[in-house]
């Protein structure tokens, strides 16, 4: 089915089940970008909550979607991607109508643990769909291609949410309008996409059918995340992307909050620059993607992190909303290199059939940031009455350092793996070659035919 799937070829070299996963995460996303840039705003102007109390409702979900995100991999596996992402949305649906219910905090939390549990696993379910339908050379492309359409929504959310979040009972319509889009891109699911997940080795079919016997072993679904843990180029992969994402953390939740407080910043037009960020993705992330791919990836992951810091760090210098402007500029840039390279490194490093527990693995980083970054960062802006809140994105900027140089290291330490293994194998049908490789050698995919890795060239630049 992949096969026939990527032969098919439409516009731009995409199948029309891509372009369908395309649209459907265009509706998806201009839903919740009606209510989730502002639900810090909403919590905390509806129950009086301070910085670090909204911080430890976003690290609530953050410690119940860790596993659940996991388990979406997992599960994708084993029962397909169409089935996990339908479940996915529908939490959301569940999830937007209690948040426009509640009338206390608990429910809130009520709310946070229901989506917690259920949405993560829809996002290493469509990551790994895309990783099925694109051959690799094609998979920063598509990444990128959702991200424009994600971004679209954006462009289109804010500016309407904004508006209505500012109004006595605008979030009750924002809540309603988010489920309703959750359920129009499950019904494109179930109608119009095919199942992608590659056909198992029978061995492991036999260990699926064991696995869902019996309740017991269900825990089974966390099979084969030792290997993950143990593919040392990855973990270190991933603990360097946690630490650019804890700073990307927090765009939604204690930057609203940030700029509210301390300068007077409305819904409204914070969700200018909301608008900003996902429009320079709508227009420019195709250019940058195509420009990026020549270059070695963990260059690119460093460029983008610096960009975070410097970003996020302008906030903690300047007053004016033209300088908050350019900061979101900056951090922008940083996101449109950063993810469509991060998602593929994913993508290429995973075996064919552990894609989503990889994928899983992924979005479990992001949750961890997402939870590690909020709840620090609201506990720093509401210490001693908000009298340090710019020392948060002084923090924000030296993490983002930090991160960038990270990158460049795992850069020269895949390219020495890279040639060692290489030398090995040469070693090993030559055994009188030179006992130490030639590390300073670049390794080009397309020239040698050897597998990408994330610190090799993937063109000819």
């Amino acid at each position: 089915m992949i096969q026939e799937a990527r032969q098919e070829r439409t516009f731009w070299g995409f199948t029309p089940q891509f372009w369908v996963l395309v649209v459907g995460t265009l509706i998806n996303s201009t839903g919740s970008a009606l209510v989730f840039p502002f639900i810090a705003l909403y919590i905390g102007r509806r129950f009086n909550a301070t910085e670090a109390e909204i911080g430890l409702v976003f690290t609530l979900y953050a410690a119940v979607s860790l596993f659940s995100g996991a388990a979406g991999g997992a599960l994708s596996d084993r029962f397909g991607r169409k089935t996990v992402m339908v479940i996915g949305l529908g939490a959301a649906i569940v999830f937007s109508i209690m948040m426009a219910l509640a009338t206390s905090l608990a429910m809130i939390l009520l709310a946070i643990v229901v989506i917690g549990l259920l949405m993560p696993i829809f996002g290493p379910a469509v990551n790994a769909m895309i990783a099925d339908m694109l051959p690799e050379e094609h998979r920063p492309r598509g990444y990128g291609m959702i991200r424009v359409a994600a971004n679209l929504g954006v462009v289109i959310g804010p500016m309407l949410g904004g508006l209505l979040a500012d109004q006595e009972g605008g979030f009750l319509w924002l809540f309603l309008g988010d489920a309703l889009t959750s359920g129009i891109f499950a019904l494109f699911i179930i109608f119009f996409i095919h199942e992608t997940r590659p056909e198992a080795a029978p061995q492991q079919n036999a260990a699926t059918t064991a696995a869902t016997s019996s309740w017991r072993d269900s825990l089974k679904l966390f099979d084969g995340y030792g290997q993950v843990i143990r593919d040392t180029p990855f973990l270190l992969f991933s603990l360097t992307f946690l630490a650019a994402t804890i700073v990307y953390s927090q765009m939604n939740t204690n930057l609203v909050l940030y700029l509210d407080k301390e300068f007077g910043i409305t819904a409204s037009q914070y969700s200018y620059l909301i608008a900003l960020n996902a429009a320079m993705v709508v227009l420019f992330q195709f250019p940058i993607t195509a420009y990026i791919e020549r270059f070695s990836r963990t260059a690119v992951l460093a460029v983008g992190a610096l960009c975070y810091g410097i970003g996020f760090g302008m906030f903690g210098f300047v007053g004016q909303m033209w300088w908050f402007a350019l900061g979101m500029a900056v951090l922008t840039i940083g996101e449109m290199v950063l993810v469509p390279i991060a998602q593929a490194v994913v993508a290429d490093m995973a075996p064919e059939d552990m894609r989503g527990r990889y994928m899983g693995f992924y979005g479990l980083v992001w949750g961890l940031s997402f939870g590690i970054g909020p709840l620090f960062g609201g506990v720093i802006l509401s210490a001693d009455g908000g009298a340090h809140r710019r020392l948060l994105w002084h923090i924000a900027l030296v993490v983002g350092g930090f991160g960038a140089i990270a990158f460049v290291a795992l850069g020269r330490y895949y390219k020495r793996r890279e040639a060692q293994k290489r030398w090995q194998e040469i070693l090993a049908r030559y055994p009188s070659a030179p006992l130490q490789p030639d590390v300073s050698a670049s390794y080009n995919t397309a020239a040698t035919g050897t597998p990408t890795i994330p610190g090799a060239k993937t063109g000819d630049g």
